[in-house]
């Protein structure tokens, strides 16, 4: 019985158009791609360029490839809650990047596009030297979250067919 039950839930989820995370194959066209970014050894390229060589996209210089233009990529750090002698206890950061997908032939498929991860610091007076360290990986897991939805926007296929 469970066996029909498993079976019956698979094939409703597979129906409605579900996939893991990531399991959207490469399309041919965007194997090979140039990366054009303004700050090119910032932290975020560097994972983003790292991000797209683990799920088997190449990087070249060469101009007969797609680009992916990198418009801008910005970190913010917001105050949150406030004790009551007026220190902030958390601080909301966001990163957001915004892109552009144009073909070999310099035409755009993806439009000026934003992505954006927010989280949360929370600091603790008493440990304020862990507090950078903390804000260093909430910062990195927001680059690795944003390389991740990228590549899944530009394997979408609505992008595949203008390729």
């Amino acid at each position: 019985m469970k066996f029909v039950w498993v079976c019956l839930i698979t094939i409703m989820l597979s129906a409605c158009g579900f996939h893991l995370r990531g399991s959207r194959p490469i399309p041919p066209a965007l194997q090979t791609l140039q990366l054009e970014s303004h700050q090119p050894n910032d932290a975020f390229t560097k994972t983003l360029k790292q991000y797209l060589n683990n799920v088997g996209i190449q990087l070249t210089d060469k101009a007969d490839h797609p680009q992916l233009r990198l418009i801008s990529a910005a970190s913010a750090s917001n105050p949150g809650s406030m004790t009551p002698s007026s220190q902030t206890r958390e601080y909301r950061l966001t990163f957001t990047l915004q892109y552009q997908l144009n073909d070999a032939k310099g035409t755009t498929i993806q439009p000026s596009r934003s992505i954006m991860a927010t989280r949360t610091l929370l600091l603790n007076t008493n440990r304020m030297l862990g507090s950078t360290s903390e804000e260093q990986t909430l910062y990195h897991e927001m680059h690795v979250e944003i390389a991740r939805r990228l590549v899944d926007q530009l394997t979408a296929p609505r992008i595949a067919k203008k390729l």
